[in-house]
């Protein structure tokens, strides 16, 4: 461990602070702009996911359409458990194919299971994207607002993916 007053601290850390910030200042820009129309971003993220459910099994099941409205989307489709969607999640991991969702599945992340049995969890490139989206979000949020980093730690979680040849 290297004091706070470190070469390191002094010369790397401190000044790559601005820097990162003037990186992420277009996603953050984006993302403020967003916040003046929520419900026009809200309606897009819904044709998103209603694209991701047309011609999967899962959205054949609930007749799921292009042409639905909010209020019929909502009425088709149920609020769901985990415990409802898990066999649609093993015939996808089983079969590869696209009964959940019609994106490519890169990875299944197994929970914890911190609070009940572990789950997998479908990954794609948009909610990959999705996450790295509000990471972003997250580190300018901590750089502008948050604690001064005063010491060279820092804590990395890693997660082994499963499924497709990984068990």
């Amino acid at each position: 461990m290297w004091p706070n007053n470190s070469l390191i601290h002094r010369i790397i850390l401190k000044p790559m602070m601005p820097i990162l910030r003037l990186v992420l200042w277009p996603k953050k820009i984006s993302f403020l702009r967003k916040l003046e129309n929520p419900s026009q971003v809200q309606e897009r993220l819904r044709k998103k996911i209603v694209d991701q459910l047309v011609g999967t099994q899962y959205g054949k099941k609930w007749r799921i359409s292009h042409q639905d409205t909010y209020q019929e989307f909502s009425t088709k489709l149920p609020l769901t458990s985990y415990d409802q969607l898990k066999p649609w999640i093993e015939m996808g991991t089983a079969q590869g194919n696209n009964a959940l969702v019609k994106e490519k599945v890169l990875f299944y992340e197994k929970t914890s299971g911190s609070s009940g049995p572990s789950k997998y969890i479908p990954y794609t490139p948009s909610i990959l994207n999705s996450f790295n989206q509000m990471f972003a979000h997250w580190i300018d949020d901590l750089l502008s607002k948050g604690p001064e980093l005063r010491t060279e730690k820092i804590f990395i979680s890693i997660a082994s993916p499963v499924g497709q040849g990984n068990n």
